[in-house]
């Protein structure tokens, strides 16, 4: 079963031929690529080539049916690549050859769940990014709190300067020890918080 075909069809020869050349350039990388790869004693890693060759296979066939490869992913339109069941299969293959055990987890969002519908996923990262401008917002009240607490035990900063929020418990628990003295009568000495 063949899947996608990218775009409406349309295409000039001389995009055509442009993207004939990207396929002869992405083929001379992932030569280069292999050439290295067998070198590093990891075979896994060796495999990411047969991922990029069954890739420029795919966006060859996609070519070959009139369509622009380079608009198949999720930065262009998102149309589908034409892909036979045969493809789909090496492609598993590879990345499970990969990423072995973790495999599962890595299509499926968890490691035994149901894989993800584009919704749960952008549900998931709305509360994410809720979640850290929540910390955000947080961190910015804490980050008040403290200056402005360091600003009345130890008086306004210099200018462009603040002060260090290190030293405040040390700090108030010495305004708290001077606010217990009992000073004698007559008492003048004037006391300095450490």
């Amino acid at each position: 079963m063949v899947d996608g075909g990218a775009g409406d069809g349309a295409m000039t020869p001389e995009r055509k031929a442009e993207l004939e050349n990207v396929i002869q350039r992405m083929r001379t990388v992932s030569n280069a690529f292999y050439y290295s790869a067998v070198h590093v004693g990891n075979h896994a890693f060796i495999e990411f080539c047969g991922l990029m060759n069954e890739y420029i296979q795919v966006c060859a066939l996609t070519l070959e049916g009139g369509h622009d490869y380079t608009e198949t992913t999720g930065h262009g339109s998102g149309a589908g690549l034409r892909m036979e069941d045969f493809h789909r299969a090496y492609i598993a293959e590879k990345l499970e050859c990969i990423f072995s055990t973790s495999f599962p987890a890595l299509m499926t969002g968890t490691p035994d769940g149901p894989p993800q519908s584009k919704q749960a996923m952008r549900r998931t990262i709305a509360e994410l990014r809720a979640e850290v401008k929540e910390d955000e917002r947080l961190r910015s009240r804490l980050s008040s709190i403290l200056t402005h607490t360091a600003n009345a035990l130890k008086g306004p900063p210099a200018t462009l300067t603040s002060h260090d929020w290190s030293d405040l418990p040390k700090v108030a628990a010495a305004m708290r020890e001077l606010a217990t003295v009992t000073w004698a009568p007559g008492d003048t000495k004037e006391k300095k918080i450490p």
